[in-house]
């Protein structure tokens, strides 16, 4: 899940991802999907503006928009109503969630690379961001590659930021857990000293506690590239109907300002 300065691609190549059912050897996975009106989805609800729960436990943000669009491309092309079941998992856990056909398809921020498309089908990519650092507002001592190195840090387990911070050199006391909300307030009561996410994601960290900031002089120099992702085997129909209402949202501007939106009413939500 997750890396950089949060750029939208207007009119760009996608990879997308589809997810199986036990039964995806045998049917194809768009027909089982409107047979049963039913679009499984997983997620990991604590990486807002992406992913995150209200106060009754609703999954809210920028991916549930996305996947919306994707369920209203299914209702218009077969004129059925789908029934929309989310279900909230640990990042690492998602794409095994897709192998063994407990989701149809996976929203979660979650970057497309070479090691996961061997797993998993990727949809086109509907959003880029980079690697980012955030640190206490007054800290003054991770100002380089080299400081935010030697380091306490964090990061979620299963990211391209969790792998990052696990590589030689870095600190061995790093801490790689689940959830990017725990990480948080590990930052808030020192526990860490530096939280290492995608950028989209350390912003709305920052609109939403006081006394963080975003390290400066620090590049990772890596953008990274999320789509939607589902079965490898039986999902090409579903693959390409997802890949169209994206391509058809981008193009008229509507995913851009449905990211917006979502950073707006994360930053809004009550403590």
């Amino acid at each position: 899940m997750k890396l950089k300065n949060v750029i939208l691609l207007a009119g760009m190549m996608m990879t997308l991802t589809g997810c199986g059912t036990s039964s995806n050897t045998d049917a194809d996975l768009l027909s089982q999907i409107v047979s049963t009106k039913t679009l499984k989805v997983g997620t990991e609800a604590t990486y807002p503006p992406f992913e995150y729960t209200d106060t009754e436990g609703n999954i809210l943000g920028f991916d549930v928009e996305i996947v919306k669009l994707v369920e209203a491309k299914i209702e218009t092309t077969y004129n059925v109503d789908i029934n929309v079941v989310w279900s909230n998992m640990a990042f690492d856990g998602l794409i095994g969630a897709i192998q063994s056909s407990k989701v149809d398809l996976v929203a979660a921020a979650m970057t497309v690379n070479e090691e996961r498309a061997k797993s998993v089908s990727f949809s086109d990519t509907y959003f880029t961001t980079e690697t980012a650092v955030v640190v206490l507002e007054d800290n003054t001592t991770i100002t380089s590659m080299d400081t935010l190195k030697a380091a306490k840090c964090g990061s979620q387990l299963g990211t391209e930021q969790a792998n990052y911070i696990q590589e030689e050199g870095w600190n061995s006391a790093n801490q790689i857990i689940t959830s990017v909300a725990d990480l948080t307030t590990s930052l808030l009561a020192g526990k860490i000293e530096a939280l290492v996410v995608d950028k989209a994601v350390g912003e709305s960290i920052i609109a939403k506690n006081t006394g963080l900031k975003l390290a400066t002089g620090i590049s990772f120099d890596d953008t990274a590239a999320f789509g939607l992702a589902t079965s490898l085997e039986n999902s090409a129909s579903f693959v390409s109907l997802i890949n169209e209402a994206l391509a058809e949202n981008i193009e008229n501007g509507t995913i851009t300002n449905l990211y917006t939106a979502a950073c707006d009413a994360y930053a809004s939500t009550a403590e």
